[in-house]
């Protein structure tokens, strides 16, 4: 009896001997992040709140409370910076530079924060606390420090060198005029000349029979080409609502498309989204998918319109001509050709009437292009200017009026 009752007790030492070892070590503790950078990284988009300004859900990694939510902001300030799909600093040149200002712009992380919610989540993960919440960050304010101190180049500074291209917006419906008109204040923001304008406007006769002559049935492209602008933005607005725990919320997504008008090339397309919210108006939701909308499709736009300008700008030019048609067509062509370097394309031609694309560097209008072909067409007739407005340029062969016949 005694032998079992001592095989009990180093039966149960056994067991317990671990337990002591183990509750007597050490236990880890939460080391306080001593760098400047976001010990997180989660980090997500939520929506564009006007033409500066950006939310992000961030999710903060800390020893307390107080300390996690301190680097949730900097984790959404890292979410601008390198993150999603259209981060600041683009290029490896860009983030190299970066490294020079990066603790400074980090330590004045509170300098760009606008707004920040209540804590919508918040859990333990190992020693650390990890908290959730939404921040609201001038995105403008960071670009224009980041300017200032050479990190990166500005739009307008890339643009002065090639040439802002004007935009011509266009909806269809009460929806789309809401979207169009916040595109356009976005773009105007800056910099860019915006036309916005649905396609019930008045299309000039020879524009719209050229138009019809190319098979383009979209009067947006008539009408963008009318007012001279560079570039045509298509807006579509869907919009959807549902109700949650019997209240009615709604949402808005804005597709964006943006077309070279002379040449209808696709340059750029995307979508924006709002949240689920409720809303009075549907105008509110329509608005904030557009601001995303707008955001995402600029950089696209900007960077498409500095390789066009570098490549050589587009140039639609429409000869009308009665008597040794093929003739001047041929006399044309060649003078076209000479001044593009070979960049040229007829795309389309009547009996009378032929239509060119020509890309030509160094010249800004139209108007320009006209004087030059004029000085160097030597072929049958006199080249007389009818129209010229933006990138396209309408002239005739002959001294006498001519009547447009399409066959």
């Amino acid at each position: 009896m005694q032998q079992k009752g001592c095989n009990k007790v180093l039966l149960l030492c056994f067991f317990l001997l671990p337990i002591f070892i183990f509750s007597c070590a050490r236990k880890p503790e939460c080391v306080p992040n001593k760098s400047h950078l976001p010990l997180s990284k989660q980090a997500t988009f939520v929506e564009s709140t006007s033409t500066v300004e950006v939310t992000i859900r961030a999710t903060g990694k800390g020893c307390d409370v107080e300390s996690a939510m301190e680097d949730a902001k900097k984790a959404a300030l890292w979410y601008i910076l390198f993150a999603g799909d259209r981060p600041i600093l683009k290029t490896s040149a860009e983030r190299e530079k970066f490294k020079d200002v990066e603790r400074l712009i980090f330590s004045r992380v509170d300098d760009y924060v606008r707004w920040e919610s209540d804590i919508k989540d918040k859990r333990i993960k190992g020693v650390y606390t990890l908290v959730t919440i939404l921040v609201k960050l001038d995105k403008g304010l960071l670009e224009e420090d980041l300017k200032r101190r050479n990190v990166i180049k500005g739009t307008e500074d890339i643009l002065e060198e090639v040439g802002y291209p004007t935009i011509y917006v266009a909806y269809t419906d009460n929806k789309g005029k809401v979207a169009a008109t916040t595109i356009q204040e976005y773009l105007q923001d800056r910099g860019f000349e915006v036309f916005v304008k649905s396609g019930s406007e008045k299309v000039d006769k020879i524009i719209k029979e050229i138009s019809s002559l190319e098979g383009m049935a979209d009067p947006h492209f008539a009408l963008a080409l009318q007012t001279g602008s560079d570039i045509l933005i298509k807006v579509d607005v869907v919009t959807a609502s549902r109700r949650v725990s019997g209240v009615r919320v709604d949402k808005a997504s804005v597709t964006v498309q943006a077309y070279q008008s002379t040449t209808g090339k696709l340059l750029a397309s995307s979508t924006g989204y709002s949240p689920e919210r409720k809303v009075t108006d549907i105008s509110s939701v329509i608005q904030e998918a557009a601001q995303d909308a707008a955001d995402k499709i600029t950089f696209q736009i900007k960077k498409e319109w500095t390789k066009v300008i570098r490549r050589g700008r587009p140039f639609k030019i429409i000869i009308m001509a009665e008597g040794n048609a093929n003739v001047i067509d041929e006399n044309v062509y060649e003078a076209l050709k000479e001044l593009s370097k070979g960049r040229i394309r007829r795309t389309a031609s009547g009996k009378n009437i032929f239509t060119y694309l020509v890309y030509v560097k160094d010249i800004n209008n139209a108007f320009e292009l006209y004087r030059l072909l004029k000085d160097r067409y030597g072929g049958f007739g006199r080249l007389e200017k009818v129209m010229d407005t933006g990138y396209i340029l309408i002239l005739k062969a002959e001294g006498n009026d001519i009547d447009l016949r399409m066959e």
